[in-house]
């Protein structure tokens, strides 16, 4: 006669390292939750609280709010950001690295009590990190927007992002952050020795951003450009379009490049 079969998640090994074990929700689907890091006694803690789960609930995980992780929750997110923004994208880079500090503190923390001072813990040791202050708004803008998702996918109740939307950015002179310098434009007489080393299209781009101020991207996009003006009272936006101004310099680098093709 077999052996009837544990209705207890197993705790093991995944083969990103850390410790997960699956578990059985009521619908009868299945799902896998992380626990931490392999062997480690805070894994095992949580293991044992998922099974504790499990046994109170006859054999089947609950699946409410309050029972999901920050790790869980987390994991959810770039995944999705993974699909969203594409696999290697700055975007998905930006969004782990802004998460990472949050799953490292609170990971095994319940997710829907996921706030506002757990998030400042966050942005001291971000500031403790040596991050500047521009990067630390930028990320917690993103953590923000994180939760944001996670409450329209009813992940989350409504209010643990209502609640992370008090805590604010970093203020000039209110923090230990550091401030770095402006980036300055390139000096002309370096900007002229290394025209001559650059292929005649580079040359042209970089002539044009050194006198139009205007971004990489947006000069490789110039063609004949269609723009709306702002509509009359009461009417319809007028249409119009336009090639580079007239009588600038920059018209001049564009008809060369334009004559070269």
């Amino acid at each position: 006669m077999s052996r009837p079969r544990s209705q207890l998640p197993a705790y093991r090994k995944h083969s990103s390292g850390s410790a997960v074990c699956t578990v059985r929700l009521a619908n009868g689907s299945r799902k896998e939750i992380i626990l931490g890091t392999y062997g480690s006694a805070d894994s095992k803690r949580e293991h044992l609280r998922i099974c504790t789960l499990v046994t109170n609930n006859e054999g089947t995980f609950p699946t409410t709010a309050k029972d999901l992780t920050v790790s869980e929750a987390v994991l959810a997110y770039v995944r999705f950001a993974n699909l969203y923004y594409g696999d290697g994208s700055s975007g998905l880079a930006k969004a782990k690295r802004s998460l990472r500090a949050v799953r490292k503190l609170f990971g095994g923390s319940s997710a829907a009590d996921f706030g506002p001072k757990s998030f400042k813990t966050i942005q001291d040791q971000w500031v403790a990190e040596g991050y500047s202050r521009k990067t630390i708004n930028g990320m917690t803008s993103s953590v923000k927007q994180a939760f944001r998702w996670m409450v329209s996918e009813e992940i989350l109740p409504a209010e643990t992002l209502h609640r992370l939307q008090s805590v604010t950015g970093l203020r000039i002179g209110r923090t230990a952050a550091i401030d770095l310098p402006p980036v300055k434009p390139a000096d002309a007489a370096d900007l002229d020795k290394a025209l001559r080393f650059m292929p005649p299209m580079i040359a042209a781009i970089c002539e044009l951003q050194a006198r139009s101020g205007a971004r990489c991207g947006e000069l490789l996009r110039i063609k004949v450009r269609t723009w709306i003006a702002p509509a009359p009272s009461g009417g319809s936006p007028r249409r119009h379009t336009r090639a580079p101004g007239e009588g600038m310099p920059a018209r001049s680098i564009s008809d060369r490049e334009h004559s070269q093709c």
